[in-house]
């Protein structure tokens, strides 16, 4: 192909590498770096769409040249094209660069286009960490390799040329079209395959679908699901984070069906005796929506869930446990988060839940090419790709830690830039270890200056760190004077960041709480084969001793999604509970739980008052905004409070007790004192050989212990605790607590004759 014919050198590159990349079904980065002035006598040049081509522009304010005004849109808006495709994509970053932004918008681009990025001069002495990564991506490789080109005023237009004319041509454009007419590509078709076998197959067999951008993956979801309404009557449900989500899917079932066959009702769509519903993840999570109660005799039921890594986990696993038939598909690369720290996190749940759940993932490219230039430089730029380093599962033990063999320091952003290799085992590991970590959690880790980075690695002879095995993420946090303080407490002030002194301060109500400072663990990841082993743990009492060591410190501390698994790591290295989130967190699905240990004596002081006021809280909390904890978490939550203690049990208690396990007395009669006995008898501490985690009462059965919690913890009404444990009334409740609480109550008792003796 010959250059495209226009005066303007960089008109005619722009052209005729677009013209070069739709041989090969390609696409291309460009960066234009240079002055404002400069940039803007560009401008033209570089916004010349001809013919039917379709442009967006992306930028902070609307371009001043009029005629462009159609094409753009504010970036905090850029989310609206997702979907949408077009032959070249404008990002204007001369005033700040979103990398969610730009790896969400590079998926926009279709074949034989480009993405033109705006930049500032760049200046290395003023750069942030971040602008010297891109920078370095920008300028790596050279010669005919690059996938991103780097424009600048001195750029030499005849170099250009050479260049350009070495690019390849033609090398298998063309996709090779799958038998399936419907689809676009043999990965495509055996995609939709495996979705209507789900339907068609044996229940409780959920399918996981994973595919990078550009694979046809939801698409996919909606050939299927054309295909199953018009084959048989069903019902499909589809949810996903939300209903733009799925624009892509909708597109392509109309497309299927026969405007005559269907009807459009809102989020439904009928075709027969069969229909697709789009349904909310809130109204598919309420207890009121119920799956069974809503199924038809005759009509399978079929739940697609579309970009899962979106969703979190807990949230996932209970659409697992309500659905026989689930489609989970997710994207492998993305820039919300990763399908693979998704699939690492979420397995664990299918294999439990579903042991013969079945994976496949669609590699093939659909809307460009294999090798794709724009693509593999999104990825390593923006490390969606990288990987942690390997280990073996015996290989390390925590006490090299000591022995010299692995090493435990801070890592500054410097230090990781001329270490990329660590940078992205390090960012890999963090990829993994929590599947919503985006692109712009590399920005933060290496511009934000009160992040700290706290690797654990394997060193050589000389000291220099050569493989990751875990990483702590540190966020400085507090330490404001007491006018400011006061101002938080009063609600006057919210102040960007600062997690952990902002809650203790306006939500917990401890104005105190503000002035201290604080290292809140953001992060902390260990190698998947290595985890389990106590190196977490061995990080984090490092990291107690460091923050010890810091005069200006005073508090270590997090915050987490709770679950009963992570509860016993926080509390065995002294962290205590302070505060209960009051609903589930956005980003986790669970609610939230801030743990934290003093390191100053005025810390310490404080946060004793802190926990003792959580202690004495926690009853009513239970009873109201965190009567939907789940048993288990109640009771390991409850082995970490001094909630015991506030709840002793009076004679009169006894008393009351016994004529209910001993006679015939009513349970309601006696539920207060069996909630006071209930304080002392569920949780429990662990014992000396064990300091690992919380050991509850082993003499009480997991369905007992639930039901217990539920009735007389979290007050459930009789109504509903009858109805979610399949009794026919307080009767069969009853007769099913006495023979289990009976030899309880006799141990207890002779406990309490044998220490009243002493």
């Amino acid at each position: 192909m010959e250059f495209a014919v226009s005066l303007d050198p960089l008109a005619s590159f722009i052209e005729t590498l677009c013209a070069r990349a739709f041989s090969v079904r390609h696409r291309y980065l460009v960066a234009v770096q240079g002055p404002d002035g400069w940039i803007a006598s560009r401008l033209a040049a570089l916004w010349s769409p001809q013919g039917n081509l379709q442009g967006c522009w992306i930028s902070q304010t609307p371009p001043s040249e009029t005629a462009y005004a159609s094409d753009w849109l504010r970036t905090d808006r850029s989310r609206q094209v997702l979907g949408q495709e077009f032959d070249r994509v404008l990002i204007d970053a001369r005033s700040g660069l979103e990398p969610d932004a730009l790896g969400a918008l590079s998926g926009t681009v279709r074949a034989g286009g480009c993405l033109l990025l705006l930049l500032p001069p760049y200046e290395a002495a003023a750069a942030t960490p971040f602008q010297r990564w891109l920078q370095h991506c920008l300028e790596q490789p050279s010669g005919t390799d690059r996938a991103a080109w780097l424009l600048t005023p001195e750029t030499d237009p005849t170099q250009l040329r050479q260049l350009l004319k070495q690019l390849p041509l033609n090398e298998s454009a063309a996709v090779p079209k799958p038998e399936d007419p419907d689809c676009l590509s043999d990965d495509q078709a055996l995609a939709v395959a495996k979705i209507c076998r789900v339907l068609q197959g044996h229940r409780r067999r959920p399918l996981v679908i994973s595919a990078d951008r550009g694979r046809g993956k939801s698409a996919a979801l909606g050939i299927a699901a054309a295909r199953l309404m018009q084959q048989q009557p069903c019902r499909i449900r589809l949810t996903a984070p939300s209903k733009a989500a799925v624009a892509s899917l909708l597109e392509r079932l109309y497309a299927l069906l026969p405007d005559a066959e269907i009807q459009r009702q809102g989020n439904r769509v009928v075709c027969g005796a069969s229909e697709l519903e789009f349904v909310a993840l809130d109204r598919l999570l309420s207890p009121a929506f119920d799956p069974q109660l809503e199924a038809q005799a005759g009509v399978a039921e079929l739940l697609l869930v579309d970009e899962a890594a979106a969703i979190p986990a807990p949230m996932l696993e209970q659409l697992l446990r309500r659905h026989a038939r689930v489609v989970f598909a997710t994207t492998t690369h993305g820039y919300e988060g990763t399908g693979r720290g998704f699939l690492i996190r979420f397995s664990a749940a299918l294999q439990q839940l579903t042991p013969q759940w079945r994976r496949f993932e669609l590699q093939q490219p659909i809307r460009w090419n294999c090798a794709d230039p724009l693509e593999n430089w999104v990825f390593s730029a923006l490390m969606l790709d990288a990987e942690p380093a390997q280990f073996q599962e015996s290989e390390f033990k925590p006490s090299d830690l000591d022995g010299g063999a692995l090493s435990f320091r801070c890592w500054e952003s410097a230090q990781l830039l001329a270490n990329p290799s660590v940078l992205k085992q390090l960012f890999g590991l963090l990829v993994l270890a929590h599947y919503r970590t985006s692109p712009s959690d590399l920005r933060d880790l290496l511009d934000d200056p009160a992040r700290q980075v706290w690797l654990l690695s394997e060193s050589d002879r000389s000291g220099v760190s050569v493989r990751v095995l875990g990483v702590v993420l540190v966020a400085t946090e507090g330490g404001f004077d007491a006018s400011l303080s006061r101002q938080i407490w009063l609600g006057k002030r919210r102040l960007h960041g600062h997690l952990l002194p902002q809650v203790l301060c306006a939500q917990a109500g401890w104005s105190q709480a503000a002035e201290l400072s604080y290292w809140r663990v953001v992060r902390i990841a260990v190698s998947e084969p290595l985890r389990r082993c106590g190196f977490g743990r061995v990080m984090l009492q490092r990291l107690l001793v460091e923050a010890r060591q810091q005069p200006s410190i005073d508090v270590l501390g997090t915050s987490f999604g709770a679950s009963v698994e992570l509860l016993p790591f926080w509390s065995s290295q002294g962290l205590q509970p302070l505060r209960l989130g009051l609903k589930p967190d956005g980003r986790s699905g669970s609610v939230s739980l801030l743990y934290a240990r003093g390191c100053s004596d005025r810390a310490e002081s404080l946060l004793r008052q802190i926990q003792r006021q959580f202690s004495r809280d926690l009853p009513l909390r239970l009873q109201r905004d965190a009567a939907m904890l789940e048993p288990e978490l109640v009771c390991a939550l409850l082995a970490d409070s001094l909630t015991a203690a506030h709840y002793p049990l009076e004679p009169q208690d006894r008393q009351d007790i016994e004529s209910f396990l001993l006679g015939n007395r009513g349970l309601q009669l006696v539920e207060a004192a069996l909630q006071r006995w209930m304080w002392q008898l569920l949780p429990t501490r662990p014992g000396p050989a064990d300091q690992s985690s919380p050991v509850l009462n082993p003499d009480l059965d997991l369905e007992l212990r639930a039901l217990l919690v539920r009735y007389l913890l979290q007050q459930w009404p009789l109504e509903r605790l009858l109805s979610e444990y399949g009794l026919s009334g307080e009767r069969q409740l009853q007769q099913r607590l006495k023979p289990q609480l009976l030899p309880l109550w006799n141990g207890s008792r002779s406990l309490a004759i044998t220490d009243g003796e002493d």
